[in-house]
C-alpha cells in the first residue's frame, strides 16, 4: 500500500517511452571492452543491464484457439533441459491470459490480485509462487504426443522473453517450488557426474553435468545438447525465399513474405499483404510499414506481425515471382 494515501498498489499498462537497448546489445558490449580503464565491476554491471542472453524460441501449440492465439512462442536459454518440461506458465499480462480472463471471474480475480505484487527480483524470489490452471495445454515441440498443462502464473514477467516458459522444476528453483505446491511432474535430465541414481528432491539442480532422461542426447554435457538440441530445430525449419539471406519458417508454420520478393510492392500504397507476417531485413522499411500500417515491428527477429485482426481479412496481392 501506499505509505502517505494507504491505497493499494497495483500494476497498470501505461503509454511511456522505452529505450529498446536489445537492438544495440552486440554494439553495446563490444564497447564495454574498449574500457580499459574502468574498473571491472562497473563493466560487469553494465553487460548485466544490457542484459543479452542467447537461447531458443520455440513454439507450444495449444490444444485449441483462442482469441486467435493458437501457440505458445517460448523463448529459453535452456533448451537441453526441454525433456524436463513438466508445464508451461504465462504472465497474468500475456495476451493470451488476459484473453481467457474476459470470459473466466476466477482468473480476472488472480489477474487482479497478481497486479498488487512486487515484480522485482527480490519481491519473485521471496513471494510465494501462484498459479492459475487454464485448462488448456500445449503440445511439446519435440514430441507430438506430450501434452503440458498451461498455468497463469505470477512469477513469469512479460517483460522478459515472450511472457511464456515452459518449466523444468529439476533445474530451476521457482520452477520447483511451482511444481511440488500444484503437485507436477519432476523429471532431472542433468545428472552429476558419477552419479547414476541421482534425483531432485526440494533443491533444483544447476550445476553442470551430463544429460539424463532426454532421449537421444542422454550421455551428452548440458552445452553439446543444447547446441544439438538448437541445430535439431533449425533443421526442421524450411527455407521460404532468398534474398541475400535466408527467411526460414517452423514447418508447418505460417509463411513469411520477404518484402523485395513481391512483385510490384510499394510500401507507400501496399495493404496489407494478405495478413501474412512479413519477413524483412531492412529496418528501415519496417519502421515504415510500422508507421503506415500500425504493425508491431521486432527487429531482433526480423518479421512484422500483424494485429490479430488483420489476420482474418486475407486480402488479395500479387504473388511471389
Amino acid at each position: 500500500k501506499g505509505w502517505r494515501s494507504g491505497a493499494p498498489v497495483e500494476q497498470k499498462k501505461l503509454t511511456q517511452w522505452f529505450l529498446r537497448i536489445s537492438d544495440f546489445a552486440d554494439e553495446l558490449l563490444a564497447a564495454l571492452d574498449g574500457l580499459e580503464r574502468w574498473p571491472e565491476k562497473v563493466r560487469l554491471m553494465q553487460a548485466n543491464w544490457i542484459g543479452r542472453s542467447e537461447g531458443l524460441e520455440c513454439r507450444f501449440e495449444l490444444s485449441h484457439t483462442v482469441g486467435g492465439i493458437s501457440a505458445l512462442d517460448v523463448y529459453t536459454t535452456r533448451p537441453d533441459t526441454l525433456y524436463g518440461a513438466s508445464f508451461c506458465a504465462i504472465s497474468p499480462n500475456h495476451p493470451l491470459a488476459v484473453k481467457l480472463a474476459e470470459d473466466n471471474a476466477e482468473l480476472a480475480a488472480f489477474r487482479a490480485e497478481c497486479a498488487q505484487r512486487g515484480t522485482s527480483e527480490a519481491d519473485i524470489e521471496a513471494g510465494e509462487k501462484l498459479g492459475f490452471d487454464t485448462g488448456l495445454t500445449a503440445q511439446h515441440p519435440l514430441d507430438p504426443d506430450w501434452h503440458l498443462p498451461v498455468y497463469v502464473a505470477n512469477f513469469v514477467l512479460m517483460g522478459y522473453g515472450t511472457g511464456a516458459i515452459f518449466a523444468c522444476p529439476a533445474h530451476d528453483q521457482r520452477d520447483l517450488d511451482f511444481a511440488l505446491k500444484y503437485d507436477l511432474p519432476v523429471t532431472t535430465v542433468v545428472s552429476p557426474k558419477d552419479e547414476a541414481d541421482f534425483a531432485v528432491t526440494d533443491s533444483a539442480y544447476t550445476g553442470d553435468g551430463v544429460m539424463v532422461n532426454s532421449g537421444p542426447f542422454d550421455g551428452l554435457s548440458p552445452q553439446a545438447a543444447r547446441e544439438k538440441i538448437i541445430a535439431q530445430f533449425e533443421a526442421q525449419a524450411e527455407p521460404l525465399v532468398r534474398a541475400g539471406v535466408d527467411v526460414l519458417i517452423p514447418a508447418g508454420g505460417i509463411p513469411m513474405l520477404l518484402f523485395s520478393q513481391i512483385k510490384g510492392f510499394n510500401v507507400a500504397n501496399a495493404p496489407v499483404l494478405n495478413g501474412l507476417p512479413i519477413a524483412l531485413r531492412m529496418l528501415e522499411t519496417a519502421i515504415e510499414m510500422q508507421r503506415n500500417f500500425g504493425l508491431s515491428v521486432s527487429r531482433t527477429r526480423d518479421f512484422i506481425q500483424p494485429p490479430s485482426h488483420v489476420l482474418d481479412e486475407f486480402l488479395e496481392y500479387p504473388k511471389l515471382g
